[in-house]
């Protein structure tokens, strides 16, 4: 928004003057991607091509006549003299062709001012420091939106390994390599393991004791949710009896470097040191492991024949009645304790080192025991379920799988798992595997991966170092294939997509996307973004044809020196180089681009290659190979957030409170916000959604054009309807009563009570209405406010000598007048042209009269009415008010 000068005067001499020019040079400072700079910094630039804003040394001055057409304003301008004497602001508009009757170029206002040399630096400061006025959208930062994300292939069968080991050339940087081979290898299979290892139960029925029982009503977490694990979802349970109560598996022997891995779930029922499994024979002891609330033990031994003991504290996660996944893992001189699965770093709960290796025993009278030592002692008292025994050290993502159910996805070949003596993937690099002991920057990491794989995830991984290679391409191949990125967890504004090629350049792509959610079974509508060729007539298209509308798809011709290899591909949406797209200058408010950057789905068709189809060359350099495909883009919040979770299926948008914005795109005002239409913010304009004025009185609103007394415009107006008003409560704003209840003049218009039942009874009102309209008693004459505002007993009158205060209808005006009685007393009294309307009772036998707070509109008349409570009544102990005739009085009303 350029900003609108005002002439401040020719020299500023005072603060007062400076601290005005200071909030136009805030407006200056203001914007979005509206930068203070100085020449030899690079000019400041709007990316919808407004005002730029620029810092220069030099006095320039720009001086128009006539308003007659010249070059395009730059919008504000800030210049300093050389000498540093004065500081110079210049303020202009231009005027656009979406600006009204102005001319392209024509200047609307001008401002000079001048400020001595003693003040230009304090107000530098001040507006580098304080904070723009004007708000802006708030968007998330740019990001590779595409990393991570399923990548799949057609044909399907096009990567190079499959089914298995191949060949090809590596690519060439000089026209003379490509008549050479270097030969490289591709084999995709995974160099450790890529399934679970087997494993032996050790609570079968056969292995039970006489006093081991089963229960189906008391099972792990895992059984619950329909898991069935050794043959049986019911869990086990050992008490204390005579003897000792135990299960006797088959012995098991330790794996190589004395590695293995146990896996239970267990509920301990009593305090104290248990043996969960014991391995030991006459002459000696492999291992025992035991628990209780605070520690888990194991005791091993080693060649020399000595017990050593290791304690792992559990910190209180493994109380008494409560089922807990405990899962050891042993790999040479080294032990985990896991407990329900990973920690949220992807470690396991504990890690220790053993003073040597386990020294198994293989001899015929080593035995196992579940439950209870080799001694008869610590029993263990609870129940146990799923308990399994690996000859192998599992991998850290495999002891979540035997506790989850579900081995942890990795992107890139997720089946290939760790080596033993690193069981970690490495957080950072997943193709990498680390010991549970070392930092996640350690050097000390192997390859989970075939040095020779080229897997497709490899092409979106985030990692240089990686590339997909495709099979060698024959003749029936050279059609090309397709690559599809699902964005797959919602539509993303995507600016740029890059392809990071390690193979001679593709002769033609063709790049489509989608905007329709892939899980869904609706047929994908493919879209069209860009083509790129060595020759757009490929396409029936023109070498960079131009691009009539916003929205329009052209074919950009590649360059003439492409590389031979290692080259990069790159279509950018808003960059208007070779050709200008319109709108590119100007996004936010052009709906037609904003919607043609939408994306749930990306996809690229590569076919032909440059130089590979020459004579001589070795059909082996036939091959796609891509280092990095990069997908540049962001979640679509509105302009009303700055982060998103990407997390998450579909993506949330962090809605900024002071948006007042809901949705998992921010996309629609809150429930009480809709004083004005929802709008997106964007770089200039935060456009937050306004409030609607319920006085608390409602839970939501909605916009109605028909009351908004200035639809165009968003900060002024507004035409907010609240819905379903609460409270008794009615009207636009809930700033009315509803029929039968009425509010009092000085009531808090907020608080739920604000209207009041008007609890009127018909024989005492006018025609039978019920009606009830207290602001009436706004306008009553003062003289008669006394009256009406208290609860009026005998001293407010001046009675007859009836039960009922006698009816008297006037239209003249009424006044208030004191009067001394016979019995000496003031009284008051209601005087009407000289004469008193009652007259002093004798006796009185009128107990009290109160206020009626109804009023009944009667054309330009408002009649106030007043009624009493009988003597008799009151005798009787009557609590009901009976209405007498009363006394209603006419007062016209001024409009």
């Amino acid at each position: 928004m350029a900003a609108r000068g005002k002439l401040l005067g020719a020299r500023t001499t005072d603060w007062v003057s400076a601290t005005r020019l200071l909030y136009a040079l805030r407006r200056v400072c203001a914007g979005v991607k509206s930068k203070l700079s100085c020449e030899g910094f690079g000019p400041a630039t709007k990316a919808n091509g407004q005002s730029q804003n620029s810092l220069s040394t030099g006095w320039k001055e720009k001086r128009k006549t006539g308003g007659g057409r010249g070059k395009r304003a730059k919008g504000q301008r800030l210049e300093i003299e050389g000498s540093g004497a004065c500081l110079r602001v210049e303020m202009y508009d231009t005027k656009g062709s979406s600006g009204g009757s102005g001319k392209m170029g024509q200047k609307e206002k001008k401002v000079g001012q001048i400020i001595p040399s003693q003040l230009w630096l304090q107000i530098l400061v001040l507006c580098l420091t304080f904070a723009p006025t004007t708000s802006q959208g708030h968007f998330p930062r740019l990001e590779n939106i595409g990393a991570h994300k399923p990548v799949t292939l057609s044909p399907a069968r096009s990567t190079c390994g499959y089914p298995e080991s191949s060949t090809f050339c590596l690519s060439s940087s000089a026209p003379e390599e490509l008549h050479n081979c270097h030969q490289a290898f591709c084999n995709q299979e995974c160099p450790y393991r890529s399934s679970m290892p087997p494993s032996a139960p050790l609570l079968l029925p056969t292995h039970w004791g006489t006093c081991v029982t089963q229960d189906g009503l008391d099972s792990s977490p895992w059984a619950e949710q329909g898991g069935e694990r050794d043959g049986s979802s019911r869990s086990v349970i050992f008490r204390v009896t005579q003897g000792g109560c135990v299960a006797s598996p088959p012995s098991q022997s330790l794996g190589h470097q004395s590695s293995f891995t146990l896996a239970v779930w267990i509920k301990p029922e009593a305090p104290g040191d248990m043996v969960v499994l014991e391995k030991s024979s006459a002459e000696r002891l492999t291992f025992q492991l035991t628990v209780s609330e605070l520690v888990v033990t194991l005791r091993y031994g080693l060649s020399s024949g000595q017990v050593v003991s290791l304690a792992l504290a559990t910190m209180g996660r493994l109380p008494v009645d409560r089922w807990t996944h405990l899962a050891l893992q042993v790999h040479g001189k080294s032990v985990s304790l896991f407990l329900d699965g990973l920690e949220a770093d992807g470690t396991p709960f504990d890690t220790r080192p053993l003073t040597s290796p386990i020294s198994d025993n293989q001899t015929d009278d080593a035995v196992m025991r579940v439950g209870l030592d080799s001694n008869g002692s610590h029993q263990f008292i609870g129940r146990m379920q799923d308990f399994r025994f690996y000859p192998e050290t599992l991998t850290n993502r495999e002891v979540v799988e035997v506790y989850s159910g579900l081995l942890p996805h990795l992107h890139v070949q997720s089946e290939c798992r760790c080596p033993p003596s690193h069981p970690r993937v490495h957080p950072l690099v997943e193709r990498y595997c680390i010991p549970n002991t070392v930092e996640d920057t350690t050097n000390n990491r192997v390859l989970r991966l075939n040095l020779n794989a080229h897997p497709v995830s490899y092409m979106n991984d985030q990692d240089l170092g990686t590339a997909w290679v495709s099979n060698i391409m024959t003749r029936e191949e050279d059609h090309g294939l397709t690559i599809t990125i699902d964005l797959v967890n919602g539509q993303y504004q995507v600016f740029y997509v890059i392809l990071q090629l390690v193979s001679p350049q593709t002769e033609t792509l063709h790049i489509q996307r989608t905007k329709d959610n892939s899980s869904n079974n609706i047929k994908t509508e493919w879209l069209d973004w860009q083509y790129m060729a060595r020759d757009c007539s490929l396409f029936g298209l023109e070498n960079n044809g131009p691009l009539m509308r916003p929205d329009s798809v052209n074919c950009r011709q590649f360059p003439t020196d492409v590389p031979y290899s290692q080259g990069n591909i790159t279509f950018s949406i808003l960059t208007p180089e070779p050709n200008l797209r319109p709108g590119y200058n100007n996004f936010y408010h052009t709906p037609v681009l904003q919607e043609m950057v939408q994306a749930t789905q990306v996809r690229l068709h590569l076919s032909g290659q440059y130089h590979t189809q020459e004579a001589g060359v070795p059909r082996r350099h036939r091959y796609y190979g891509v280092n990095e495909i990069t997908i540049s883009g962001r979640c679509e919040c509105h302009g009303h957030a700055d982060h998103c979770d990407t997390s998450v299926v579909p993506y949330r948008c962090s809605c900024l409170p002071e948006s007042h914005t809901e949705g998992y795109n921010c996309q629609r005002c809150a429930r009480l916000y809709n004083d004005k239409p929802f709008r997106s913010g964007d770089q200039v304009q935060a456009h937050n959604c306004r409030p609607c004025d319920c006085h608390g009185h409602a839970l939501s609103c909605h916009y109605d054009i028909t009351a908004d007394a200035h639809p165009t415009e968003y900060y002024t107006g507004g035409g907010g309807v609240c819905e379903n008003c609460l409270h008794n409560t009615t009207g636009r704003s809930c700033e009315s009563c509803v029929s039968q209840f009425y509010r009092e003049l000085t009531a808090d218009t907020e608080s739920e009570d604000v209207c009041r039942p008007c609890d009127c009874h018909t024989p005492g009102t006018i025609n039978g209405s019920l009606e009830c309209h207290p602001e009436c008693l706004l306008n009553t004459d003062p003289s008669i406010a006394h009256l009406l505002d208290h609860s009026l007993s005998r001293s407010d009158f001046e009675f007859n000598g009836q039960y009922y205060l006698q009816r008297y209808v006037a239209q003249q005006t009424v006044s208030k007048r004191i009067k001394r009685t016979p019995d000496g007393i003031n009284r008051t009294g209601v005087q009407l042209a000289g004469g008193y309307l009652f007259q002093p009772p004798s006796p009185p036998i009128i107990s009290a009269v109160r206020k009626w707070p109804v009023c009944h509109r009667d054309r330009r008349q408002w009649r106030v009415g007043l009624w009493h409570r009988s003597r008799e009544q009151e005798d009787i102990g009557s609590a009901a008010d009976v209405p007498g005739e009363g006394m209603h009085i006419h007062l016209d009303r001024e409009r």
